[in-house]
């Protein structure tokens, strides 16, 4: 005997967007303020998020680059920052673990181990940064370690590279004066 009936519906209903759950509206909070994507200044760079896991504390960053919702980088641009920092950063410190760049391409996360300051991480992206300005070619953009070698910029990286560094000594400042 055969048994025959009709596959389930993929969306019967799509729930209205409440604002999210307390998690994530605690992710996207810095003190009392919380961070509204319209009223931010990029750069910056921000804690989004710290644990201790056993001991070891655990930080993700959000090192914004463009201003959301108004330009964001290119898939080459973002794709070779990417590579740059995720080198250059690891060379500077060993609590790197992670960089990845975000799906709006305006900015990266970063996750560390055991770097908690705002400063030590501040100096280590700066000190990557003034790397990345001089390269020629981008770090890892190959077929054998890139699963898209082809679309990399060595001067898109170079040249965000100088424009993040001019206003280092804001990065701190999250949210437009």
């Amino acid at each position: 005997m055969t048994v025959t009936s009709s596959p389930p519906a993929l969306h019967t209903s799509i729930p209205t967007y409440d604002g999210g759950s307390k998690l994530e509206q605690s992710l996207h909070t810095i003190g009392p303020t919380e961070v509204d994507h319209r009223a931010v200044s990029a750069p910056y760079l921000r804690i989004v998020e710290q644990r201790t896991e056993n001991t070891v504390l655990l930080t993700q960053w959000d090192f914004r680059v463009t201003q959301p919702n108004v330009k964001r980088m290119s898939t080459a641009t973002a794709h070779s920052l990417e590579h740059c920092l995720g080198v250059f950063l690891r060379e500077e410190t060993q609590s790197v673990l992670n960089v990845g760049p975000m799906g709006c391409l305006t900015g990266f996360y970063i996750t560390t181990v055991g770097m908690g300051g705002y400063d030590s991480m501040a100096d280590a992206l700066e000190r990557a940064l003034r790397v990345t300005t001089t390269i020629e070619s981008v770090p890892l953009a190959n077929d054998r370690q890139c699963g898209w070698a082809s679309d990399h910029s060595a001067e898109a990286a170079a040249r965000i590279a100088s424009d993040l560094l001019a206003f280092r000594a804001e990065w701190h400042q999250v949210m437009a004066k």
